[in-house]
């Protein structure tokens, strides 16, 4: 009994991160967090996107354009209209950004990210 206490003691105490994957298994870590945090506007995310290609940090650019497509099409819908995709060409942009960065092509997503950031009248 005492042996399982200090077992269960010793579980506890050791972080999830700090433990070894099974053979095989992939172990995800959370992409890096943008500047603009939580609940920043979309054109602060875009930018963020922006400087962390040009520095080379491309999962928190993939974390910021993620979210400023999030916040773009975070809006309210009418009931009857759930199933229609937006069209916002703003959306559309971050969207192709997103896909040239997954390719590694980040020259395109730069220009995606201009063309958004045009849209939204910013440079």
């Amino acid at each position: 009994m005492r042996r399982a206490w200090w077992f269960a003691l010793g579980l506890a105490l050791v972080p999830a991160a700090g433990m070894a994957a099974e053979p095989g298994e992939t172990v995800l870590t959370p992409l890096p967090s943008p500047a603009a945090g939580e609940d920043g506007p979309v054109v602060v995310f875009l930018h963020d996107a922006r400087l962390a290609i040009a520095a080379g940090r491309t999962g928190e650019a993939q974390e910021a354009l993620e979210r400023a497509q999030t916040r773009r099409l975070t809006r309210p819908v009418d009931m009857r209209r759930t199933e229609v995709p937006s069209d916002d060409p703003v959306a559309g942009d971050i969207t192709q950004a997103r896909s040239a960065l997954a390719a590694g092509d980040k020259a395109a997503a730069l220009g995606r990210i201009a063309d958004a950031l045009g849209l939204l009248g910013q440079n």
